[in-house]
């Protein structure tokens, strides 16, 4: 609901996705809040489709969580471009509250995980990004350089590494 259309702009310019999903996604962010306890979203179906999952299982409410915070910053950009300044800065106070509550209870977990790392870093959801990197890194040579995750995991995954000139890897 909040990718593709933001995905479409960014590649058109053209405003008129983000014009047409723009009332469903405000409905959308409602019922996200609805789903929140403290700014944690407590219902959805976390990381699936994992096969051969290596390391620690990640808690769903982190996975859940996180794509809440990542729908909210892309709501927050899309209502930046439309100039709906009232729903921005809303918003703005919802991501806010959702990112310290997700850092207070998910952001220094003990996971060997390669997906729990990743979304710290790819929706900036981390307190220190080099020692997330570090640790990431640390994991995916302890798990042989394979990829041991479903379908969240294989695509933040590589993004991670992408985006942080870890092609090498």
């Amino acid at each position: 609901l909040f990718i593709i259309p933001w995905q479409l702009y960014m590649y058109s310019g053209d405003k008129k996705y983000l014009e047409r999903y723009f009332g469903a996604m405000g409905k959308y962010i409602t019922y996200m809040k609805s789903l929140m306890e403290n700014g944690i979203c407590k219902i959805g179906l976390g990381e699936w489709c994992a096969l051969g999952i290596k390391g620690d299982p990640i808690p769903n409410e982190v996975v859940i969580t996180a794509f809440c915070y990542y729908n909210l910053k892309l709501y927050k950009d899309i209502c930046g471009v439309l100039t709906k300044k009232e729903e921005a800065k809303e918003t703005e106070k919802l991501l806010k509250f959702v990112k310290k509550a997700f850092i207070k209870n998910y952001g220094n977990l003990k996971l060997e995980n390669l997906l729990y790392h990743s979304l710290l870093i790819y929706f900036d959801l981390c307190t220190d990004k080099k020692a997330t990197l570090l640790e990431l890194k640390k994991i995916i040579e302890r798990m042989d350089y394979h990829i041991y995750g479903g379908v969240f995991c294989s695509k933040i995954l590589l993004n991670v590494l992408n985006d942080n000139n870890m092609n090498d890897i």
